[in-house]
């Protein structure tokens, strides 16, 4: 079936692809009956899959990434329908911004790839808050949050944004995502620097010290995504500043600035995800876990596959994040790779 529906969505430009994807899960999610009936027939009942994480109950290890769901609206209750064991909604900023310019998106269909520039289109914090909170009591399963500095927010009063951001979204997620690791809004990537990335973390966590605690009365994860182009001293930096201030856990990673193993070439300046950041998220994930045991680790960038998922779990990925893969390979990839890992853990 998702074949099919591939080809016709194929079609169209990426972006608009995507658009009528989100605008079919909003309409699907508003069902009474069918959206529950459909998440029995996706998901993979299992408790080897199941993990207690950050006070957090997760029925499968597989999840969506961030970038799928951009306003936190009902099309989260579509893709809870397909199986997946937690969700990822954002990135948001504190004001409004309609991103890049378009064109944004583009496939790279030889290598089942996607390029990206959107650079946080997002209707803003306090309009995301109103949307989830009518989303979320209807979800069952775990919600995070992704937050980044808006476009035009200078790095030196980011800290003091991202605080901000979460203390408004907070009773909206079971856990939060400091975005530091876009490619795609200007000077981001810098609140990876040591100094930088201390202030961010430190700003959020004094921030939620007065706020409420989450399930079970523990506090809310605050996890940080990087980036997959990071060097070893430079990853050394940031996982010291991690460790120290005990820092909930990592996504690694985001989209890549690199082009190493497109057989298309492309001038496109663009995050870069799908099978060819694979390797680099693999070994990202690797360095962490040796450098880091405890922290947990989200593995992201390039799984399209029951084979590529194991080897993310056995690099030391405590749960694992798709996108590029399901919009190659459509929803039935996440009972395949949890009816993999099921015989294989």
């Amino acid at each position: 079936m998702y074949p099919l529906v591939r080809n016709r969505l194929f079609k169209t430009d990426a972006e608009t692809a995507h658009d009528a994807v989100i605008k079919w899960l909003k309409r699907f999610g508003r069902l009474p009956l069918l959206p529950r009936l459909v998440r029995t027939l996706y998901t993979v009942p299992d408790t080897n899959l199941k993990q207690e994480l950050w006070g957090l109950t997760f029925e499968n290890p597989v999840g969506l990434a961030a970038g799928m769901d951009k306003t936190g609206d009902e099309s989260l209750l579509g893709w809870q329908a397909f199986g997946l064991g937690f969700l990822e909604t954002g990135g948001f900023t504190l004001k409004g911004q309609p991103g890049n310019e378009k064109p944004r998106m583009h496939r790279i269909v030889a290598d089942e790839a996607i390029i990206n520039r959107m650079g946080f289109n997002n209707p803003g914090a306090e309009k995301a808050a109103q949307t989830l909170a009518y989303v979320k009591p209807r979800l069952r399963i775990p919600l995070f949050i992704n937050v980044g500095k808006g476009k035009d927010t200078a790095i030196e009063n980011a800290p003091k944004e991202y605080a901000d951001i979460v203390e408004i979204l907070w009773l909206c997620g079971d856990g939060f995502v400091l975005n530091v690791s876009s490619p795609n809004t200007l000077g981001l990537r810098a609140l990876q620097g040591k100094d930088f990335l201390r202030a961010v973390v430190q700003a959020v966590q004094d921030r939620t010290k007065r706020l409420p605690l989450g399930r079970h009365r523990e506090p809310k994860p605050i996890l940080v995504k990087v980036a997959p182009d990071l060097t070893d001293p430079e990853l050394d930096d940031v996982l010291l500043v991690l460790t120290e201030l005990r820092v909930s856990g990592v996504i690694a990673t985001n989209t890549t600035i690199g082009r190493e193993g497109l057989s298309v070439p492309t001038d496109k300046a663009w995050g870069l995800s799908g099978p060819p950041l694979f390797p680099k998220s693999l070994r990202m994930v690797r360095y962490i876990h040796v450098k880091a045991p405890e922290l947990p680790i989200i593995g992201c960038g390039g799984i399209r596959s029951l084979e590529t998922a194991y080897q993310m779990r056995c690099a030391g990925a405590r749960l694992l994040q798709l996108y590029t893969g399901l919009v190659y390979h459509g929803p039935r990839l996440v009972p395949t790779i949890n009816r993999g890992l099921s015989c294989q853990l």
